[in-house]
C-alpha cells in the first residue's frame, strides 16, 4: 500500500534501505553573494522568491499574523515538524521522533498538505557512516531548483538529548531523488559544514533557497556570549560554503529559524520567540531587513503558552517550538510546530498544527 493512503492514526516507525556512500566534496569559498532568482544580489535590494520555489512555501505580506491552535491535530511523540513541497507535487514533512531519541529523520506525505500518511524512516545516522555523528536531530529540506532537492540535516556526536546541549554538530547534506510509485529517497550523504568549533551547539537549520545557492539558517553562539540565528550561504553548484565563522544575524531571543520569501518581495521568519525572565517560549513572525541578515521590525507574537515552560520551581506549561509554514491545497495557511511539556520523567512531545484566521483560504 502507498504510504501516501496510509491516513495518520497510530504512528508506526518504519526503515528504508541504506543510500549509496559519499560522493562529490565541500568546499569553503570567501564569497558573500547570491542570486536571488529576482535578478539581483544579495544586499542589492529585498530579496525574492526563485521562480521554481513552490507558491505553497511564500507567505502573503498582509496576513499570517493572527493563528488559531487547531484542536483536532496532533502527532504524539513526534518532534521539529519541517514541511516541503515534493517532486510530484504532494508535500511532504520531515520529522523526528521523541525530543532526544532522534537517530534519523522521517517523512510523511500528503496530497492536500492536511491529511498526512504513517512516517516512515528517510535517513538515518548510520547513513553516513560515521561522518555526520550518532543522530540526526534536525532538518530541513533545500530546493535548489536545476541544482537538485537536498535534506540539510542537523548531525550531533551525542547520544544526549537536545536540551542536554550536546556539542559537535555538523551540518549535513542528503540529496533527495524521488522513488518510483511515489515518495523519495536520499543518496550521496556527505558532510556540508562542521560548524564553528567543537564547543558550539549547531541546530534547527532553516533554508531560504536561492536562484544559485540557499542561505542556511541555523542556532547557535559561534562565538558570541548568548545563543541566536546565525546563517551561512552555500553554492549549489560546488556546496562551497561561504562563511566559516559566521557572526551572530538576529537577537537571541529568537531561535529555531522558518524563513519564507514574502509575496511581493522580501523575507519574514516564523521563529521561536523566547521570554527569559517568565521562562516562555512562543511562536512568532518577524520581518527581516532586504538582504536577509537582520530584524527589520519587531516580532509579532502568534501562539503563546499559557504558563511558564522549563522553570522546575513552578508548574511548568507547554513550550512551543520549531514552526514550519506552508499553505494547504485548500488555500488556508498552515503553521506546524512541536509542543514540548515537562513531566516527572522527562520530556514529552508532539506535533500540532493552527491555522491563520486572518486568510481563510479555501
Amino acid at each position: 500500500m502507498s504510504a501516501r493512503r496510509v491516513w495518520v492514526g497510530l504512528l508506526v516507525w518504519g526503515c528504508s534501505g541504506k543510500p549509496a556512500p559519499p560522493t562529490g566534496s565541500v568546499g569553503a569559498d570567501d564569497g558573500d553573494s547570491a542570486d536571488t532568482g529576482g535578478g539581483g544580489t544579495a544586499g542589492a535590494g529585498p530579496l525574492s522568491a526563485p521562480q521554481w520555489l513552490p507558491p505553497a512555501l511564500i507567505v502573503p505580506a498582509d496576513s499570517g499574523w493572527s493563528w488559531a491552535i487547531d484542536p483536532d491535530f496532533e502527532l504524539p511523540s513526534a518532534s521539529v515538524p519541517s514541511v516541503f513541497i515534493g517532486e510530484d507535487g504532494a508535500y511532504g514533512m520531515l520529522l523526528g521522533e521523541q525530543l532526544g531519541l532522534n537517530t534519523g529523520r522521517d517523512v510523511m506525505w500528503s496530497e492536500d498538505g492536511l491529511r498526512w500518511s504513517a512516517p516512515e524512516r528517510l535517513i538515518a545516522a548510520e547513513d553516513f557512516e560515521g561522518a555526520c555523528g550518532l543522530r540526526l536531530e534536525d532538518g530541513g529540506l533545500w530546493e535548489a531548483g536545476p541544482h537538485g532537492r537536498w535534506l540539510v540535516l542537523e548531525g550531533t556526536q551525542s547520544t544526549e538529548g537536545a536540551l542536554n546541549v550536546p556539542t559537535g554538530r555538523r551540518l549535513c547534506l542528503a540529496q533527495l531523488e524521488a522513488r518510483p510509485g511515489g515518495g523519495a529517497a536520499p543518496a550521496t550523504p556527505a558532510v556540508l559544514w562542521e560548524g564553528c568549533g567543537p564547543d558550539d551547539v549547531l541546530s534547527v537549520p532553516g533554508i531560504l533557497p536561492m536562484a544559485d545557492g540557499a542561505r542556511i539558517f541555523f542556532n547557535g553562539t559561534c562565538g558570541q556570549d548568548t545563543a541566536g540565528v546565525h546563517a551561512i550561504d552555500v553554492q549549489a553548484d560546488t556546496l562551497a560554503v561561504s562563511v566559516s565563522q559566521p557572526e551572530a544575524q538576529l537577537p537571541g531571543q529568537i531561535v529555531d529559524p522558518n524563513p519564507v520569501y514574502r509575496a511581493g518581495g522580501g523575507v519574514d521568519m516564523f521563529v521561536k520567540l523566547r521570554d527569559e525572565e517568565q521562562q516562555l517560549n512562543g511562536i512568532a513572525r518577524v520581518r527581516l531587513s532586504d538582504d536577509g541578515k537582520a530584524v527589520a521590525e519587531a516580532p509579532v507574537p502568534l501562539l503563546w503558552p499559557a504558563g511558564p515552560c522549563f522553570k522546575p520551581d513552578q508548574q511548568s506549561g507547554p513550550c512551543y517550538a520549531d514552526p514550519s509554514f506552508v499553505r494547504a491545497a485548500d488555500g488556508r495557511l498552515v503553521l506546524y510546530f512541536g509542543e514540548l511539556i515537562e513531566g516527572p520523567t522527562g520530556f514529552t512531545t508532539r506535533i500540532l498544527r493552527a491555522f491563520a484566521t486572518d486568510h481563510p483560504g479555501g
